[in-house]
């Protein structure tokens, strides 16, 4: 029922005693469907049963996680209303904003900066948010994060910066951009 967003049928289940943390064979709870489709009013639901608002799946994916990738701006502001942990990492040690950012989620960005998470964050390969904007050409992205004074020449663990992604995925206006941000 989460997953289709059936308010009053989750309200009957949860009434009726459903267990509330239940996971499928990947892991996901009721919380982790109803974010994955954005169903916020389901979202609210569920975190008002108690659910565990931070629960990993298999991909140590939590709710927020798989909120931010699918670019679901009230149910992550939603979340993170709630407390749910917008440093919680994944199995690749991304954060929320590492996948808001991949997944070119300009609002979604900005929600997570605004709530002040880690913007110089590194995955399990030292790579920032920055890098993952700045390789796949998303440039308002890559905008927003220079405007937040993050830092411009973090390494991953290939030694590159994002400026040298950007050049090796010919992303010719991300490398303008950067250059003008005195990025190296």
């Amino acid at each position: 029922m989460a997953e289709i967003g059936n308010v009053e049928q989750i309200k009957i289940l949860l009434l009726a005693g459903a267990e509330k943390d239940t996971q499928d064979s990947f892991g996901d709870n009721p919380l982790h469907k109803a974010a994955l489709h954005g169903h916020k009013s389901a979202v609210q639901i569920i975190l008002a049963a108690g659910i565990d608002k931070d629960l990993k799946n298999k991909s140590a994916d939590t709710p927020l996680h798989i909120a931010t990738s699918g670019g679901h701006l009230k149910t992550v502001q939603t979340l993170l209303d709630a407390g749910a942990n917008k440093e919680a990492k994944n199995q690749y040690d991304k954060t929320p904003l590492h996948l808001a950012a991949w997944n070119n989620h300009l609002s979604v960005v900005e929600i997570l900066l605004s709530d002040g998470a880690n913007k110089e964050a590194i995955d399990k390969f030292n790579k920032t948010p920055l890098h993952d904007a700045s390789m796949n050409g998303y440039e308002s992205i890559v905008k927003v994060l220079l405007a937040s004074n993050v830092e411009k020449n973090a390494r991953d663990i290939f030694n590159r910066t994002p400026l040298q992604m950007a050049k090796r995925n010919k992303q010719k206006k991300i490398v303008a951009l950067l250059q003008s941000y005195d990025a190296r």
